[in-house]
């Protein structure tokens, strides 16, 4: 699947169904298995950067939700603001206590219309290889995008195992984390296009 495809399919979901859109959006910059990435507490996510919202993957212990990383790794997610803002609002608004517990029944529903309108197969680990790829492309280090990812294999192979030991980065290291992935240029290559 090509690193377009995604945003090809999305700029045509009508706007009745717009939430897939947001669930697709909030997957690509959430690079994390779904049940992780949909289900994680809005109280595990900090809003208060203007810049991004970051959202903390549970690891070894479950999150409120029972929900962990399949690798058992705590970690960070990036999700760009105000996009992160809307989606929370609107999970509160729902009474909702993370961002699409529903996650599983509507993402039937994107394959269904993907396969229907574009005769293609799309599924939620996609957006995950989406991810990979875009990160592939950027300037982002691999070391900082297998972090975002959980992804202990590829962290290894980078040499920086370090980063899942620390389950409490230092809020500098952090900051040096989003400055790098700013620069990276990969926020522009994960926004779905808007039609």
């Amino acid at each position: 699947m090509s690193a377009d495809i995604i945003s090809w399919m999305m700029a045509g979901v009508p706007s009745k169904v717009g939430v897939h859109s947001n669930m697709v959006q909030w997957a690509l910059y959430a690079p994390e298995r779904a049940g992780c990435t949909y289900k994680t507490p809005l109280t595990d996510i900090d809003t208060t950067r203007p810049d991004y919202a970051i959202m903390q993957i549970a690891g070894e212990t479950p999150n409120a939700n029972g929900i962990r990383s399949k690798m058992r790794v705590s970690h960070p997610t990036l999700i760009p603001q105000p996009f992160a803002g809307r989606v929370i609002n609107a999970a509160k608004a729902a009474q909702r206590n993370c961002p699409f517990p529903n996650y599983a029944s509507q993402w039937k529903q994107i394959t269904k219309f993907a396969l229907a309108e574009y005769k293609v197969r799309l599924v939620t680990n996609y957006t995950r290889k989406y991810f990979e790829d875009a990160a592939e492309d950027s300037k982002l280090t691999p070391s900082i995008a297998a972090f975002l990812m959980g992804d202990k294999t590829k962290l290894a192979q980078t040499g920086h195992m370090g980063l899942v030991y620390n389950p409490k980065l230092r809020p500098a290291e952090i900051d040096r984390l989003i400055d790098e992935y700013k620069k990276s240029g990969i926020t522009e290559a994960l926004t779905l296009a808007r039609s």
